[in-house]
């Protein structure tokens, strides 16, 4: 085992926020111990570290003394484990988990095994602004903002939640904006709070799903639903037909559906069947009466109406959605 003490880590992490925008790499080896690198870029509201490594044995850091931060984990690749003051019990993290931490005075211990492909990403959040961001979402945070006013603890999770394909994706485009040099300062903040949103809204559903009514195989069994409308949504169902498909109770199935996912069974049918259209009438891929009809709509303007409840325009109006490309349909 390789011992990092606090001032040798400190050369590869550095969490502090910036007046202004900067960035800087680092790299710091050890021959036959590790060989690890850090990316990191910050403002004075965000701070975004990337860190890979290889271990060619345990690596433990120790007594890493931080400052108060709020920090958004990803685990990449690989596996570690840590030990902070102000939580009582260790914090695994595995590959495709991540979780939240609102970290006082913290002092660390992290023990990484040995694993050849190590890769994390940490987005630190300066609390004055995640308290304000939480003031704009309703009663439902203001607990959350008191523990951040208050310089409170607290991990979001109880344990690390696995990321799916919408946070994966958001992460990437923070990572690797798709945008051109100049509009990443104001890309980026954005993607960022997207994403805070993203996670904010996963711990309301985890809420739900703890107080879920029914047992676990009803939670199977409407996942294995949902996963079976991703492929067959422009099909045509009824609640009834739905049920017997998962093997479930129509009661079950509206309620259960409603508080797992957030959406009523033909409302996440309808969710679906917007944005394929959206993505039809984007790439011009058919005219719209075509699209109207492959979507369930009888008429045009049944699909036209339905399509600006959804989006809040028609799709055959002036005004674009993503880069213009409805105008003329």
């Amino acid at each position: 085992m390789y011992t990092l003490y606090s001032h040798e880590f400190t050369q590869l992490v550095d969490r502090q926020f910036a007046d202004s925008e900067k960035a800087q790499y680092k790299a710091l080896k050890h021959v036959g111990q590790f060989n690890a690198i850090t990316r990191t870029s910050n403002n004075s509201h965000f701070n975004i570290l990337q860190f890979e490594s290889s271990f060619q044995e345990e690596v433990r850091v120790v007594n890493f003394r931080d400052f108060n931060h709020t920090s958004f984990h990803f685990q990449l690749e690989g596996h570690s484990n840590a030990r902070i003051s102000c939580f009582g019990d260790a914090l695994p993290m595995k590959q495709g988990e991540f979780n939240v931490m609102n970290c006082i005075d913290p002092i660390s211990n992290f023990s990484f095994p040995k694993q050849k492909d190590y890769s994390y990403i940490c987005l630190g959040i300066n609390q004055q602004y995640l308290t304000s961001l939480l003031e704009q979402c309703g009663a439902e945070w203001q607990k959350i903002a008191k523990k951040l006013a208050t310089d409170q603890p607290f991990t979001l999770f109880d344990k690390p939640k696995h990321f799916g394909s919408l946070l994966k994706q958001t992460l990437y485009a923070i990572i690797h904006p798709p945008v051109a040099d100049s509009l990443i300062s104001t890309y980026v903040p954005h993607k960022i709070e997207e994403l805070i949103l993203l996670i904010l809204n996963e711990s309301s559903l985890s809420q739900k799903r703890n107080t879920f009514p029914f047992s676990q195989r009803d939670v199977d069994l409407l996942h294995d639903l949902k996963i079976y409308l991703d492929d067959n949504f422009l099909k045509q169902h009824n609640l009834s037909g739905l049920a017997r498909q998962a093997g479930i109770n129509e009661f079950k199935l509206k309620k259960g559906f409603k508080i797992l996912f957030n959406y009523s069974v033909f409302g996440y049918i309808n969710h679906l069947r917007m944005q394929y259209s959206y993505k039809l009438l984007q790439a011009r891929a058919l005219p719209l009466g075509a699209i109207a009809a492959l979507v369930g709509y009888q008429s045009d303007a049944s699909f036209i109406r339905a399509f600006k409840n959804y989006y809040g325009y028609a799709p055959n109006k002036s005004k674009p959605l993503g880069n213009g490309c409805f105008q003329g349909l």
